[in-house]
C-alpha cells in the first residue's frame, strides 16, 4: 500500500518494479482504488446520530434526578428514622426519671411517715438534737431546690438526685431516731 501510495522506500519500491506478482498485486490495487472512486457518495436519508445524541443526553439527566432523588428519600428516612429513635429515648428517659423519681417520693414518705412516730414528745441530747436540726436544714435546702425544679414541669436527673439526697438524710434521721431509742431502752 506503500508503494501504491508513493510513500514507500525506495527498496520497496524497487522490488514491487521488479517482481511480477508484485507489479500485478499493485495494478489490481489501482483499479480497486479508481472504482472506488468512481462510486456515488452515499447519505442516510435521515441523520439519526443527532436525534440518538439527544436521547441518550435526556437518559443520562433521567438517570441522574433519578439518583438525586433516591439519594434524597433516603436521606429523608435517615432523618425521620433518627428523630423517631431520639424522641423514643428521650421518652424512655423521661419515664425511667418519672418512675424513680415516684419511687424517691415514695420512700421518703414512708421515712417521714416513720419519724412522727419518733416525735411523740420525746428528749433529745444537745449533741442529737443539733445533728437533727442540721439535716432537718439540709432536707429543707433539698425542698426548696426540688420547688424549684417541679415548676419547670418536666423530670430531670437533678430531681432524682436531690430525692436520692433527700431520702439519704431523713434515712440519717430515723437512724438517730432508732439509735437513741434503743439507748434509752436500756
Amino acid at each position: 500500500l506503500d508503494v501504491r501510495d508513493g510513500t514507500a522506500e525506495s527498496i520497496a519500491a524497487r522490488h514491487a518494479a521488479e517482481c511480477p506478482a508484485c507489479a500485478a498485486e499493485l495494478v489490481r490495487l489501482r483499479e480497486v482504488q479508481a472504482e472506488l472512486a468512481e462510486l456515488p457518495e452515499e447519505h442516510p436519508g435521515r441523520d439519526v446520530f443527532p436525534a440518538l445524541l439527544e436521547k441518550l443526553e435526556m437518559e443520562r439527566w433521567r438517570r441522574r434526578w433519578s439518583r438525586i432523588g433516591w439519594t434524597a428519600a433516603g436521606f429523608a428516612l435517615v432523618v425521620t428514622l433518627a428523630a423517631g429513635v431520639r424522641g423514643s429515648l428521650e421518652a424512655w428517659q423521661e419515664a425511667k426519671i418519672a418512675r424513680a423519681t415516684s419511687a424517691l417520693m415514695a420512700q421518703s414518705e414512708d421515712l417521714e411517715t416513720e419519724l412522727r412516730s419518733y416525735r411523740s414528745g420525746n428528749v433529745l441530747s444537745g449533741r442529737t438534737a443539733r445533728n437533727v436540726m442540721e439535716i432537718e436544714d439540709r432536707i429543707a435546702v433539698i425542698d426548696a431546690r426540688l420547688s424549684q425544679l417541679q415548676r419547670s414541669g418536666a423530670p430531670s436527673t437533678d430531681a432524682v438526685d436531690l430525692w436520692q439526697q433527700r431520702v439519704m438524710l431523713l434515712d440519717a434521721l430515723v437512724d438517730m431516731h432508732t439509735t437513741r431509742q434503743a439507748y434509752v431502752g436500756l
